[in-house]
């Protein structure tokens, strides 16, 4: 799924040159975003974005407790 969305991004990028020339955004994705949509869609998917990080490494960090938990019962 990464890779697909990494390609989907790729494919969304308007314009190779200005897209290496904007140096205001760090991320790949937002950079990508903000060249792609409107301010206000740009902001709504970086915060999109960002709350589904938070999900992934939440999931992540409880099925790494109930691994621990269930290698100390055995």
């Amino acid at each position: 799924m990464g890779f697909i969305y990494v390609l989907a991004l790729l494919f969304a990028i308007p314009d190779v040159n200005a897209f290496m020339n904007n140096t205001q955004a760090v991320n790949l994705a937002v950079a990508t975003y903000q060249l792609a949509v409107p301010q206000r869609g740009a902001m709504a998917l970086t915060i999109l974005l960002i709350i589904n990080l938070y999900f992934a490494g939440m999931s992540s960090l409880t099925v790494t407790s109930r691994i621990g938990y269930v290698e100390l019962i055995i």
